[in-house]
């Protein structure tokens, strides 16, 4: 599904919804936001997955496949780009280069297939999210199936004060627990998602994606009632 695809569901959606509804789920979701770091209430949280469901079009989980992160309420710590590949450079990425590179590659490997970086790569690291897989139970017994898992698992970033909302993956591993953030973005992520605005102060929600198809594009996605 490509992002225009996407974006025309959003829009058949608020064709259905008053301004008035629209704006009562935004600001739920934007007081669910700013909640101390960690999970909602189960009630609230299948209230939040079936709102995100119905929004996107596409399945919207806190939990996938008996796996589920450390934190899906935090706050999102801006990274800068990763190496795609093993000779790449800052030069290479076309945007925000002012957010630097790191000299490493990312906990996930690299963006590449069979050492080619293809378009879907250069996507993957555009919009990749840092996440806390460390935390998890099942890291220490047995970290390389979790993290074959994990790796390149969709997810979607919400900034509901902003009503802004970007489709990413998982790409790198972190940020560490002393820092007090619970996630971090690429460059593009925190940009696009307007996650560190004046309303929200880095404070977004983070979930799964259910996508056995491969059919969510990754991106940005305009939550506004009316964004034309």
């Amino acid at each position: 599904m490509t992002n225009s695809a996407q974006s025309s569901q959003l829009e058949a959606l608020y064709a259905q919804l008053t301004r008035e509804e629209h704006t009562a789920v935004m600001d739920k979701m934007s007081q669910m936001a700013q909640q101390a770091a960690g999970h909602l209430p189960k009630q609230d949280e299948l209230y939040l997955e079936q709102q995100l469901t119905d929004l996107f079009g596409f399945e919207v989980v806190a939990e996938l496949e008996d796996v589920r992160l450390p934190h899906s309420i935090g706050v999102m710590q801006a990274a800068p780009h990763l190496r795609r590949y093993p000779t790449d450079t800052l030069a290479t990425h076309q945007r925000i280069h002012s957010a630097g590179i790191r000299n490493v590659r990312g906990g996930f490997g690299w963006f590449t297939e069979m050492g080619q970086l293809t378009a879907a790569g250069v996507l993957q690291e555009e919009y990749y999210f840092a996440v806390q897989a460390e935390f998890l139970p099942g890291w220490q017994s047995s970290p390389s199936l979790l993290r074959s898992w994990l790796k390149f698992r969709k997810m979607v970033m919400i900034n509901p004060a902003d009503q802004r909302a970007v489709v990413g993956c998982i790409g790198d591993l972190g940020p560490s627990e002393w820092m007090h953030y619970q996630f971090a973005g690429s460059p593009e992520t925190i940009r696009d998602g307007k996650v560190w605005s004046p309303q929200t102060r880095g404070h977004v929600l983070l979930f799964f994606i259910n996508d056995p198809m491969n059919q969510v594009q990754l991106g940005p996605l305009d939550l506004r009632y009316d964004p034309h």
